[in-house]
């Protein structure tokens, strides 16, 4: 950090934060070695193979961040960025956190080493690195293997399987949209049939309809004539009573003008 410090302190595009990545916050011990490139937290395993005579010089405890804050602390590329990874074995640890924070669209290239050993306990090797950048797609466009046990490879956004997929997805929307289309017909033309099925039903229920009203109206008359008929009925009763009233009326007249006479 002291050595940055001098070259990058003023420079606008350049945030220098001391800390040691890892997966989760606090401190860790971070081991310096004889080789810098190699010092970190975790322990060598493999490397020790490739540079036999690495060495450990000194164990430090250092305060660290875990992926994800160190990402909401920088200013990431909003597309089109390079990232250059050089951890120590923590590679995966940091492409995983990017990806979960779906921060690996903001790079077009991303550099690092890929071992063909496993140079750090608990870390990735080479061809686990690659397959990992591989799911996000991410394809090798370059190696640099001027050191054939740590070859340098360019990865780089592949376009072509991203179009690919996009293509796969609207051809699926429209495999799906086509689907939806002929359910729509199936049931439209259930509806049609139904319909047709429902057209006698429907003009023999006009027919019963009109039948109803007819005798509706039929009841209606016959009601008429009846309360009709009742009426001349009572009043042809009423005008007999009368005259049968005035006959026996004429007779008790009768009867009382003999009783006079005999009297």
């Amino acid at each position: 950090m002291a050595a940055l410090q001098p070259r990058y302190a003023d420079d606008p595009r350049v945030m220098l934060i001391e800390a040691a990545v890892t997966d989760t916050g606090g401190t860790a011990s971070f081991t310096r070695r004889t080789i810098s490139r190699f010092s970190g937290r975790n322990a060598p395993s493999g490397l020790t193979e490739i540079f036999p005579g690495l060495k450990d010089v000194a164990v430090l405890e250092v305060p660290t961040l875990d992926a994800r804050t160190l990402l909401d602390r920088i200013r990431l590329p909003e597309t089109d960025g390079l990232l250059l990874l050089d951890m120590a074995g923590d590679e995966e640890m940091f492409i995983a956190a990017l990806a979960e924070a779906s921060a690996l669209e903001c790079f077009a290239e991303i550099c690092l080493t890929l071992p063909t050993v496993q140079l750090f306990e608990n870390a990735a090797d080479g061809p686990t690195l690659e397959a990992h950048l591989a799911e996000h797609e991410f394809q090798p466009l370059a190696w640099d293997r001027n050191d054939p046990d740590l070859p340098l490879v360019r990865f780089g956004k592949n376009r072509t399987t991203r179009l690919e997929r996009h293509i796969k997805e609207c051809q699926t929307e429209r495999d799906n949209a086509l689907a939806e289309i002929e359910q729509a017909k199936a049931q439209l033309s259930e509806c049609q049939t139904s319909l047709s099925r429902l057209q006698p039903l429907t003009a023999e229920r006009d027919a019963l309809s009109e039948q109803v009203n007819r005798l509706n109206q039929e009841l209606e008359g016959a009601r008429t004539q009846i309360a009709t008929v009742t009426a001349e009925r009572d009043t042809a009763t009423a005008r007999l009573l009368e005259r049968e009233l005035a006959r026996l009326a004429d007779q008790l007249d009768i009867i009382d003008d003999l009783e006079v006479r005999l009297s």
